[in-house]
């Protein structure tokens, strides 16, 4: 394994701690637009007298609602996509430990000389086991 790899394995819950803040602000940001997509297709139109660069006053429509509404459409459109997409690769990615056992455990799994150990290991507990029973039946007696 590369250093650079055990880095990104090291970062996981870095990542996944980055995605679900910006899911939560991405559903209060699509709430926002919701919000003000409704406010700007609700709000009264407002009429100004301006004048022309000929100094002759006309009635021109101030487009702030029409603002509001396009930046409405832009954030209830977008804001909760990228809430479902952040929580998918949040819900996804592996943590720190999962990405270690993932990658460590099929080469201990795989290993010829630990898949041994057990048989040996077995052998010595089975052995001390008998000590002790052995030492506990002459206490008894």
């Amino acid at each position: 394994m590369s250093a650079w790899t055990v880095y990104w394995v090291l970062t996981l819950d870095s990542i996944i701690g980055f995605l679900i803040p910006g899911a939560i602000l991405c559903i209060f940001g699509g709430i926002a637009g919701y919000v003000l997509w409704v406010v700007g297709k609700t709000r009264e139109p407002q009429w100004s007298w301006d004048k022309k660069g000929d100094g002759t006053p006309s009635v021109s429509y101030q487009t702030d609602s029409e603002r509001i509404v396009t930046w409405g459409k832009i954030l209830k459109g977008y804001c909760p996509v990228l809430a479902v997409v952040f929580m998918f690769i949040a819900i996804f990615l592996p943590s720190t430990k999962q990405a270690a056992i993932i990658y460590v455990l099929p080469k201990i799994a795989n290993n010829e000389q630990v898949q041994q150990i057990p048989q040996k290991l077995l052998d010595v507990a089975n052995k001390q086991l008998d000590e002790w029973i052995g030492d506990f039946k002459k206490e008894k007696k």
